[in-house]
């Protein structure tokens, strides 16, 4: 969706990958993805030995160095077209990236923006990557296990993440007997790993255990002395994946989602970590104002479930969370079946908003600073859009 000059244009693409591309004239499928598998088990082995992984891009958005890419963790970044939409094939940046690229990159207070990626290989490694002028790899360590990391925080020093005990059951994925998702193994007894990792490469890396809880996304995190306070959704346990897979195949999950929002305070020299609830009902998609980022923040952004009974199906709330009052206040939306992640755009939400009785997708454009207003502006698409994960706003000088 383009904004300017009191005009609102939107367009729906879907990505030309070059594997849908083959597919779509072999009448097969021939690439390994995170929930698809290839024929039988020869087949998967061979398409595996080639590296043949399916790279869908349809999990964020970024904007680096005058280029729209989209991203999925799973692989490169594909370049678009920012006017035409049109898929531009994969990107290295420049050769740095020696492992995929995550769909979370974030910005540290200075401005500086960092992503990481994860190969799963004999060992799972994750390289850090600093993404200025050129994008360059500034710290690699190993990971234990083969896990799942999604998304990371930065702050003035440190790229902290939550590595979940999510295993991937490597052999099963190779043999052709799982997918990936399949393959995906909650062990509850090898505890949560906790990475600190300093901005200076020169400074040691350092790791600790807790107790066992799986994350998707974080709102934001800060120092606080030798304190790193991170708030971030947390779940018990995985069963969070069969909620999103039974809601993209339309059927009726066997449990509600239930995360919620909290913040873990980590002692950077014991280790010791402490966690409150912030806001304790069916939520995801935690955003914060940028300019917040790697600093304090008064107020959380959340894409929520009015009622247990809705938290079947999908986020149908936008809400704003004080961390510092725990006041919860929702925004008029109106009739809603689905909202996305809500966009922080210099103090405004940006949010689509679908309406199953029209079968109509609109972006919904709120004043951030009051809740339980109705939309300042609502621009329509004339048809339903695929539910979305991630977004971002782009402040740009328009010359056409």
């Amino acid at each position: 969706m383009r904004l300017a000059n009191g005009r609102a244009e939107g367009a729906v693409r879907l990505v030309d990958s070059w594997h849908l591309d083959e597919e779509r004239r072999t009448g097969r499928t021939s690439t390994v993805g995170f929930a698809t598998r290839v024929g039988g088990p020869i087949a998967q082995l061979w398409s595996m030995a080639r590296r043949r992984f399916r790279n869908p891009a349809n999990t964020s958005v970024m904007w680096w160095n005058d280029r729209l890419l989209a991203l999925y963790e799973g692989g490169a970044p594909t370049a678009i077209d920012p006017d035409t939409l049109e898929a531009q094939g994969t990107t290295d940046l420049a050769g740095a990236l020696d492992s995929p690229f995550s769909a979370h990159p974030s910005t540290a207070p200075d401005g500086t923006t960092y992503n990481f990626g994860v190969s799963l290989s004999r060992v799972a490694t994750l390289r850090l990557y600093r993404l200025g002028e050129r994008a360059e790899c500034v710290r690699s360590f190993v990971l234990r296990g083969h896990p799942l990391v999604h998304d990371f925080v930065v702050t003035d020093h440190y790229a902290i993440f939550f590595v979940s005990p999510l295993r991937m059951n490597g052999p099963s994925v190779l043999v052709g007997w799982k997918t990936p998702l399949e393959a995906l193994e909650w062990r509850p007894e090898e505890g949560t790993d906790v990475y600190v990792v300093p901005l200076d490469s020169s400074a040691p890396i350092a790791c600790f255990s807790t107790d066992p809880f799986y994350q998707w996304h974080f709102a934001n995190a800060y120092e606080e002395g030798r304190t790193i306070v991170v708030d971030f959704v947390r779940y018990d346990d995985f069963t969070t994946n069969d909620f999103l897979s039974a809601l993209f195949e339309r059927r009726a999950p066997e449990a509600p989602a239930d995360g919620a929002l909290v913040r873990r305070a980590i002692d950077l020299d014991t280790g010791a970590m402490t966690e409150a609830t912030l806001f304790s009902r069916s939520c995801e998609f935690p955003r914060i104002d940028p300019a917040d980022a790697g600093r304090p923040h008064r107020y959380v952004y959340l894409a929520a479930h009015s009622t247990r009974e809705r938290a079947f199906g999908g986020f149908d709330e936008l809400v704003r969370v004080d961390v510092e009052t725990g006041r919860a206040e929702p925004y008029a939306l109106g009739h809603a079946d689905f909202v996305s992640e809500p966009v922080y755009a210099n103090g405004y939400l940006l949010a689509y908003v679908y309406d199953d009785r029209a079968r109509r997708t609109h972006l919904a454009i709120l004043d951030a600073d009051r809740p339980h207003r109705p939309p300042v502006a609502r621009c329509g698409f004339d048809q339903p859009l695929p539910p979305t994960f991630h977004g971002f706003w782009r402040d740009a000088v328009v010359t056409r």
